[in-house]
């Protein structure tokens, strides 16, 4: 009998369907069966569509109910327990919270029958972002990792907040970065790149102007966006512009603050093609935030040739940031030190963002190519199995 890689989820994110299709791919051909399961479409805060024909790999939304409980949404799949009966995996992976009946109920599932089956978390854990430390929800998430034979993590940052800051003893991990379409975020943008005076010139940007790109939701609390802005309107330069894409509930205020700074463009959500347009006329990728799990938008950076500003609060720093080699790494709390980043980028030579950029397309192969991700993480899964 071949064996079998199923992967249970929340729901199907875009930037998951691009890694779930080369795990389909790489299983097939190392003789494997690859499944995946998704809890529901979508979830508060979370609609994109769901096509079917977008995903080229075996998968299917599981019936269920999707109540609030303590503020947030939950997902029961009883349709999941009975499957998992029915015909175990080999490998079990287990992504979105952990606290969903339905991931809680796998696991136990998963435990009682661990003699034909290996059960996975996949947690993009990062200690800034972590609630919970002390209470008997860090005792119970304690006690739920602690159930799976392995964890799948993206990096650094998660085995630290795992072993260090949850108290998990001696957990098995296994690399599982988060990956992005190479395609896009370097083909894509490297041939848009040459249109790039082209695409400035529509702004109303000189060809000499130094372009800013901040993609993320307009939320200070986590993303750090008015702390940025703070720091960015101290810059005496008037040839540098920030382009902030993405929407958010602190729009108005940094419309109301800063509506009179012209180098300030606050440009909303934009949709993919508009994005690959704004990565190539970016000089720089910044995103200082100061709660974020595992922000793609760097690794969208990375491919792009981009140099990097980012903080200790995101998730994939140490794989991603190599700070006066590829970029700039702040802590966001420090506001001269966020000040001193931004003033070096703004008067670096040419030739330095150009060396900072070929480093950062460097670390992308290094550590973000998802043919080498999928591939280690098949490794993982063997050399897991073959610890019985």
């Amino acid at each position: 009998m071949r064996k079998r890689l199923l992967i249970v989820t929340n729901i199907p994110s875009p930037y998951r369907l691009h890694l779930y299709d080369h795990m389909h791919r790489q299983a097939q051909a190392r003789q494997l069966d690859f499944e995946v399961w998704f809890m529901a479409e979508n979830e508060d805060g979370r609609h994109w569509p769901y096509d079917p024909e977008q995903c080229k790999f075996p998968h299917r939304v599981l019936s269920g109910i999707h109540p609030r409980i303590f503020g947030q949404e939950q997902h029961i799949n009883p349709q999941a327990w009975w499957q998992m009966l029915k015909r175990p995996p080999t490998w079990l992976v287990l992504g979105g919270a952990w606290q969903f009946p339905t991931i809680m109920g796998l696991v136990f599932l998963g435990s009682i029958r661990r003699s034909r089956t290996k059960v996975l978390f996949h947690l993009e854990a990062n200690y800034h972002f972590t609630g919970h430390t002390t209470d008997i929800f860090a005792s119970l998430r304690r006690w739920i990792v602690q159930k799976a034979d392995a964890l799948a993590v993206p990096g650094e940052i998660a085995r630290t907040t795992i072993s260090d800051h949850w108290g998990v003893p001696d957990p098995e991990f296994i690399p599982l970065p988060n990956v992005v379409d190479e395609s896009i975020y370097l083909d894509h943008v490297s041939s848009v790149r040459k249109s790039r005076h082209e695409l400035r010139a529509k702004l109303g940007f000189k060809p000499t102007d130094l372009v800013i790109l901040f993609p993320a939701r307009l939320a200070d609390l986590l993303k750090g966006n008015l702390n940025f802005l703070r720091q960015f309107s101290r810059l005496e330069q008037k040839d540098i512009h920030v382009l902030l894409a993405g929407d958010g509930p602190d729009r108005q205020q940094i419309e109301e603050l800063y509506s009179d700074d012209n180098r300030i463009h606050l440009l909303g959500f934009q949709n993919r093609d508009r994005m690959i347009e704004l990565y190539a006329m970016a000089d720089l990728l910044a995103l200082p935030s100061f709660k974020d799990p595992n922000p793609l938008s760097i690794i969208e950076g990375l491919w792009a040739e981009l140099p990097i500003l980012g903080s200790y609060g995101c998730g994939n720093w140490p794989e991603a940031i190599e700070p006066g080699v590829n970029g700039w790494l702040v802590d966001p709390q420090n506001s001269d030190e966020l000040f001193r980043a931004l003033d070096e980028f703004a008067t670096a030579p040419a030739e330095q963002l150009v060396d900072f950029g070929r480093r950062s397309l460097e670390i992308a192969q290094e550590c973000f190519d998802t043919e080498k991700v999928v591939a280690n993480f098949y490794d993982g899964l063997m050399n897991l199995s073959a610890q019985n």
